[in-house]
């Protein structure tokens, strides 16, 4: 059944489109004089929300002609995730959860795992001095337990991209055997977070974590953490690790195969993990 439901909160603590009433109340709830209303489709949400006619007519054309996520009864999808933030993912072994971590439950295609990853850093419209909400999400699966973090208003776009990398590095060594003799492949939006990783860091353990300027290199921290795990995996595992690139922006003319609208509909969903749960 497609989804029936969608909660439009145009002011509000983080305005944005909901698809559960449960997530539209929080950001509504204390807040004073905040304007919501629910509607019966995604393009009535939108429109209410003031989206531009033309952003709304290419989501539309993208949907119609990909099948994607963007169609109602994918949406519904999203209420049937598991999400945690890092802590509750963290502690949730204990709970009875590492079934449902395990790397059975995670995207595969052609004996490949995929785990996608995203950052996020809302500003509020009009006023991109103004910083709503920062975060990061990780997309392991539609069965698996997926990542959703808010972080500090102070935290960079590209910091939140590079944690999501991180945290879906320890999964992958934490349950490395489990995937022995398996490849993983981290797929991130961001250019620059797989250079940090593929091109660069090497040359930047090498100078103590400098530029070839002198300068100190940005992030050193969550760098030195990805380069201790990718270590331990490369080194102690049987663990193949590759990264991916997704354009953000892909085109329905440019999905043409099962792989392009998997990598597609996995970048439409940790966005909306990153955004902290919303459209």
């Amino acid at each position: 059944m497609p989804a029936t439901s969608y909660y439009a909160v145009k002011k509000g603590k983080i305005p944005g489109i909901y698809i559960t009433w449960k997530e539209a109340e929080q950001q509504v709830k204390g807040y004073q004089q905040p304007i919501f209303k629910k509607f019966a489709t995604l393009e009535e949400a939108q429109q209410f929300m003031g989206q531009s006619a033309a952003n709304i007519q290419a989501k539309q054309a993208t949907a119609r002609a990909t099948g994607s996520i963007i169609k109602a009864d994918t949406l519904e999808k999203l209420k049937e995730l598991t999400v945690m933030d890092y802590v509750e993912y963290k502690d949730s072994d204990a709970a009875g959860m590492l079934t449902k971590k395990h790397p059975n439950t995670w995207t595969k295609l052609v004996g490949k795992n995929y785990i996608m990853t995203d950052g996020s850093r809302k500003t509020a419209p009009g006023d991109p001095s103004i910083t709503e909400r920062v975060g990061y999400g990780v997309y392991f699966g539609l069965e698996s337990v997926n990542l959703s973090q808010e972080m500090p208003t102070d935290t960079t776009n590209n910091q939140c991209e590079l944690l999501a990398i991180q945290r879906a590095l320890e999964a992958v060594r934490k349950f490395a055997y489990a995937l022995k003799g398996q490849t993983v492949v981290i797929v991130s939006d961001s250019q620059y977070s797989l250079n940090c990783i593929t091109e660069w860091l090497d040359g930047w353990k090498a100078a103590d974590w400098h530029l070839a300027s002198g300068e100190p290199v940005k992030n050193p921290e969550i760098l030195k953490a990805i380069d201790t795990i990718l270590t331990d995996i490369e080194d102690n595992t049987q663990v193949t690790m590759e990264f991916q690139h997704q354009n953000s922006h892909t085109k329905a003319s440019d999905i043409k195969t099962k792989k392009d609208k998997m990598l597609w509909e996995g970048n439409f969903i940790v966005d909306y993990l990153a955004k902290g749960c919303r459209l």
